[in-house]
């Protein structure tokens, strides 16, 4: 968050590679500031936040992967 409180700490993949990225990575996109940006799931401890590439590719975390059809088909 911006007053520096964690809000998610798990790992993240590209939802249609499915490849690990680098940290260094500039091929990050941000973000609309809305509820379209967070995913819940009684696989996670507590909502996290989807992050998205400039390719339009999204990632989510790993507990969740599976559920990128619905996200895709959803317009998110």
């Amino acid at each position: 968050m911006a007053n520096g409180d964690e809000v998610y700490a798990g790992e993240y993949l590209p939802c249609e590679s499915s490849v690990p990225l680098t940290a260094s990575t500039k091929e990050f996109a941000p973000r609309p500031h809305n509820v379209e940006m967070w995913i819940t799931d009684r696989r996670l401890a507590k909502l996290a936040p989807v992050g998205a590439l400039k390719s339009g590719d999204l990632l989510l975390p790993v507990d969740v992967l599976d559920r990128y059809d619905k996200f895709k088909q959803s317009g998110h």
